[in-house]
């Protein structure tokens, strides 16, 4: 695929070599990315009665406490 074609990067020549560079659509996914992942955690926490503070690891070791997610087993020798 030529690089014209690529929705996602543009490139652009610098110190005589091609670079690509992301697309504003691009961009804007990866600032988004962390503030939706923020946001689903926070509603998980606020759904099992946990601060919205809460990280990830308190959210599922509540969750493992309250057996919603049952622990992972061991591989036995």
């Amino acid at each position: 695929m030529e690089w014209k074609d690529s929705p996602q990067l543009t490139q652009s020549y610098r110190f005589g070599r091609r670079i690509t560079l992301p697309s504003t659509v691009q961009i804007r996914h990866e600032l988004g990315a962390p503030l939706k992942n923020d946001f689903a955690r926070e509603r998980c926490a606020e759904a099992d009665g946990l601060p919205l503070t809460a990280s990830w690891d308190e959210v599922i070791a509540h969750r493992q406490e309250r057996a919603i997610i049952p622990f992972p087993e061991t591989p036995h020798e």
